[in-house]
């Protein structure tokens, strides 16, 4: 299965790259249980790595609404977000409250699937987890292990990032080097000449 904690954590700090800092995400509870609470969890000690001040609530709520997203970027001053469930429907709601320039919120996918390929994430590799379940079953086959196991096995796969222009650039060398140095020096004052005074006259 698609290893959740890791695909959030990948889509954060590639985020992070590009200079967003207050990232958010939408996720209905149904998500949340079928991911086993691991995307969510992941975002959550995320945030918890951050300042107070810093630190921003998902949007968690089973019937999310467009005024409900609107309330929530402005709140939550949200400079990029990650859409799970229905991402089409809240990308068009995003759009529609202005928001389509990439310099001001980034928009991402936690699983690029459907008509989704113009938009930045993680493409969670299906046809590794095809090979990973085949090997899986051959697996249990040759060792004569049939039905329910006590206690279940786990193979997950990691995703991997696909940039598209629905998020800023990474930063350039060019971009770095332009940006004027914050700390200064500064000159050392000039020494004073002490100024000679005259010698005592002989009575």
């Amino acid at each position: 299965c698609p290893h959740q904690a890791h695909n959030m954590q990948l889509c954060l700090r590639e985020l992070r790259r590009r200079g967003y800092r207050r990232t958010g995400v939408i996720m209905p509870p149904d998500v949340n249980e079928r991911t086993r609470g691991n995307a969510l969890g992941a975002f959550l000690a995320q945030q918890q790595q951050q300042a107070p001040a810093d630190r921003v609530a998902p949007l968690f709520e089973e019937e999310i609404t467009k005024p409900m997203i609107a309330a929530w970027l402005r709140a939550e001053r949200i400079d990029s977000v990650i859409l799970t469930s229905t991402p089409l429907i809240h990308l068009a709601w995003i759009r529609v409250l202005g928001y389509d320039d990439p310099e001001k919120l980034g928009i991402t996918v936690l699983s690029r699937a459907g008509d989704t390929d113009h938009l930045a994430g993680i493409d969670e590799q299906m046809h590794l987890l095809g090979e990973s379940a085949a090997k899986f079953v051959t697996s249990l086959l040759r060792h004569n292990e049939r039905g329910l196991p006590d206690y279940p096995r786990y193979s997950l796969v990691e995703g991997r990032w696909i940039d598209r222009p629905s998020v800023r650039a990474l930063p350039t060398l060019g971009d770095l080097a332009s940006t004027p140095a914050t700390a200064t020096i500064s000159a050392a004052p000039a020494a004073t000449k002490k100024k000679s005074r005259p010698a005592p006259r002989r009575r």
